[in-house]
């Protein structure tokens, strides 16, 4: 990619205006300086052909980054009913919009939740998130619990601390997969957050 289509690219990004206003010019100045460059003649050709390649790369990799960053990959759904009435909706593809971990002690799992776009619909409007449908498989895969209620803890900065409790299950090697989060906010209706979660924790002797 040449540093013109590159420029082209980056102007498509989503991304702060500030911010792009900032990589574009700096685009526009590599691009004086080459031309500038080319006009001389020189003895290092080879240096004068890597250097203008490997600063595409760089920015480009960069701009991949901001790009990736800047995008969101969740989306919302209608639940329409048998006779066409929009009853609801959910939320879909949010698996990149929310980092998990877990944690096992004394029996406990402790799962950390946190939101990446907090300021942004429909995190925003939650007071309290919380896990609904989650496995917990062995290291053979064999599932060992599972369940679809929703366990809920209050938000704090973007955060959720999920206490779920491990009965039954003996100490050892164990992955949870998580495939919706709930969401809610005072009185109203939990929003569903639907996508694909996985982490391994170590529950140990007691």
């Amino acid at each position: 990619m040449d540093m013109i289509n590159l420029k082209n690219a980056l102007e498509k990004i989503e991304m702060p205006q500030a911010m792009q206003e900032r990589i574009v010019r700096n685009c526009n100045e590599q691009l004086h300086n080459r031309e500038e460059h080319t006009m001389k003649k020189s003895n290092t050709y080879r240096s004068q052909k890597w250097i203008p390649a490997a600063f595409s790369l760089s920015l480009f990799l960069m701009l991949s980054i901001v790009g990736t960053a800047a995008v969101r990959t969740g989306f919302f759904k209608n639940i329409t009913r048998w006779d066409g009435a929009v009853t609801g909706s959910v939320y879909e593809q949010a698996s990149e919009e929310i980092e998990v971990t877990a944690f096992a002690d004394g029996g406990t799992l402790t799962v950390s939740a946190t939101l990446l776009l907090p300021g942004e619909p429909p995190y925003c409007f939650f007071e309290t998130f919380g896990v609904q449908s989650f496995q917990i498989t062995d290291g053979d895969g064999k599932v060992v619990m599972e369940q679809k209620d929703p366990v809920f803890s209050r938000l704090e900065d973007g955060k959720a601390s999920i206490q779920i409790p491990l009965e039954g299950i003996k100490p050892g090697d164990y992955r949870l997969l998580i495939r919706q989060f709930a969401g809610s906010a005072k009185a109203d209706q939990p929003l569903t957050i639907n996508g694909i979660w996985e982490c391994n924790f170590t529950l140990s002797r007691l």
